[in-house]
């Protein structure tokens, strides 16, 4: 996917409250209607932005590039003729509407994605195609599925956690047996769909029974943490009418800034704090995996109007506020002394 679904985040002060306190509800610019409840069904950032924070897959992506487990509870074993891959889930996974994830519910959706009639976007990375071909997906136990080639294919785990294919998110069965097309997302990510108003915004809330991997975040994968409790995106597809919004205090992030607007942004003053000192928002990328669905970052001589005295993103010496997106969540890098918000 050549499309940089987040091409830089700008938050207003206002959002690092004092004293360490958490803001429990934020309103982010989002650029379009989610487009399709599937995962990848649509792959615009209007769509992906939301469903990063709803869905997950079994497999996701480290910081250096290198493949991770996320709904897996470890990389699969893969037989010595190099024919199945057999996966393990982690155990005690929920839906969104409260049903466990099994390896049933994983074998529905990928059988999903494989059928011909649904025109999953991604499916010609799996159907032969390319280089990977499956033939079946199958439940081996309640927490084992196993995914059988046709041919040897070590790319079938590079190919599943594409981010660009959502990371072949696994939907909840009531998605998958819907006689009609699904219209809201139900999947197993740290938020979850309160509402959607077409053409208005899209609420998501904080899934209380989310179950977080334990190792430190690391890229996509590792840990994830929501701390607020909803996110309410609204609909602006103009930028100059997001810009306007952020400076008038009625969004509090702009989820993927025109870079026609970040030299007047960063030149703005909202409620006593300079906006163009709360992200880098290319610094950031050589440390930290900062655009989503794009693993490397842009070549220097390519970015435009990066402020100077910005620093990379590891060094918070010098105060700088950074907004980072990824492992599913937002994170607000607070200067020292000040309070933060991760999502």
């Amino acid at each position: 996917m050549n499309t940089r679904l987040l091409l830089g985040c700008l938050a207003a002060g206002a959002l690092l409250a004092a004293q360490g306190a958490f803001a429990s509800e934020i309103k982010i610019a989002n650029v379009g209607d989610m487009r399709s409840a599937i995962p990848a069904g649509a792959t615009d950032p209007g769509t992906q932005v939301p469903q990063v924070q709803i869905y997950e897959g079994l497999l996701t992506w480290r910081e250096d590039g290198s493949v991770a487990p996320m709904l897996a509870a470890d990389m699969p074993e893969v037989s010595d003729d190099g024919l199945t891959y057999t996966f393990t889930l982690r155990d005690g996974l929920t839906f969104h509407d409260g049903t466990p994830v099994t390896a049933k519910s994983v074998a529905k959706t990928w059988n999903w994605y494989l059928d011909p009639k649904n025109s999953w976007v991604c499916r010609s990375y799996f159907d032969g195609s390319g280089k990977v071909k499956i033939t079946a997906v199958e439940p081996v136990s309640d927490l084992q599925i196993a995914f059988k080639l046709a041919q040897p294919a070590p790319q079938l785990l590079t190919q599943m956690a594409r981010t660009d294919c959502q990371e072949g998110a696994i939907m909840a069965e009531s998605m998958v047996d819907s006689p009609q097309r699904p219209t809201v997302p139900i999947g197993t990510g740290p938020f979850k769909v309160e509402s959607i108003r077409p053409g208005q915004d899209i609420t998501l809330v904080k899934f209380d029974k989310y179950k977080s991997r334990t190792e430190p975040t690391d890229g996509f994968a590792g840990k994830k943490e929501a701390l607020v409790d909803k996110i309410t995106m609204v609909i602006i597809p103009d930028p100059a009418a997001a810009s306007a919004a952020l400076l008038a205090g009625n969004i509090d992030l702009w989820a993927r800034i025109d870079l026609n607007y970040v030299k007047s942004l960063a030149n703005a003053r909202h409620q006593g704090r300079q906006l163009g000192h709360a992200v880098d928002l290319y610094a950031c990328l050589p440390d930290r995996t900062g655009i989503a669905h794009e693993r490397r970052p842009a070549p220097r001589d390519q970015l435009r109007d990066r402020p100077a005295s910005h620093g990379r993103c590891a060094d918070r010496g010098q105060g700088h506020r950074q907004l980072d997106h990824r492992a599913g969540f937002l994170a607000i890098l607070p200067r020292p002394g000040e309070g933060g918000l991760r999502l």
